[in-house]
């Protein structure tokens, strides 16, 4: 059988996290990117952007499917944006270009 189309329902988000959260298990503080459509949703890239002054550290993409589930790491480096060191600038999913979360 030939490759079968999807229809997914299209979602941008964009959100401003400032708590630091260590847990690889989805506890703690966890800030919602997007909510997935009833007929599926595909995430086709994620941008890490800061926007002032951080330390190294990871950004963590977490699933949500009744449970958190640990999708992704970014590693972000420490960064101290100047006129001439611009704000750090990051696309994630480097290794994991497409992600089908229609289950």
């Amino acid at each position: 059988m030939c490759g079968t189309n999807k229809m997914y329902t299209a979602n941008t988000g964009r959100i401003i996290v400032n708590t630091a959260n260590s847990n690889l298990d989805g506890t703690g503080t966890i800030t919602p990117l997007i909510t997935g459509a009833g007929n599926g949703t595909e995430i086709g890239s994620i941008t890490v952007k800061s926007q002032q002054a951080n330390a190294q550290g990871m950004v963590r993409i977490f699933l949500w499917n009744g449970a958190y589930c640990l999708l992704q790491e970014i590693m972000v480096p420490a960064n101290v944006p100047t006129t001439t060191n611009l704000c750090l600038f990051k696309d994630g999913f480097a290794t994991m270009s497409k992600v089908d979360m229609s289950y």
